[in-house]
């Protein structure tokens, strides 16, 4: 990988435990921190697509995208396609009520 990063202390995480998914973790978190998501995203990648055997580190692309989602969208009060959350009390006045019954179900009945 051509990204600065602690790679010394993985490379030693590496030779103690081959496959650590705590060492892997760290890294994503390291470039998380740095403020380097999209190295983190491309790193999880790369581990994922030469580890078809290690379901553990198949996640991490996963991890990456839920770091990508909460960041996006804060402490979750929002829905996914809205950035101010909604007040409850106000949810049904904001979906329309149709007057009539749709033709298809009046016809069955």
């Amino acid at each position: 990988m051509p990204y600065e990063g602690p790679w010394p202390l993985l490379e030693e995480i590496l030779q103690r435990d081959p496959g650590s998914r705590e060492g892997h973790h760290r890294m994503r978190q390291f470039f998380q921190a740095h403020g380097m998501g999209a190295v983190a995203r491309d790193y999880a990648f790369w581990l994922a697509s030469g580890r078809p055997d290690n379901g553990e580190l198949l996640m991490l692309p996963l991890h990456v995208l839920v770091d990508w989602y909460l960041e996006q969208h804060g402490d979750g009060r929002g829905g996914a396609l809205q950035d101010e959350p909604v007040d409850p009390k106000r949810r049904p006045q904001l979906w329309p009520i149709p007057s009539t019954p749709a033709p298809l179900l009046a016809a069955r009945h």
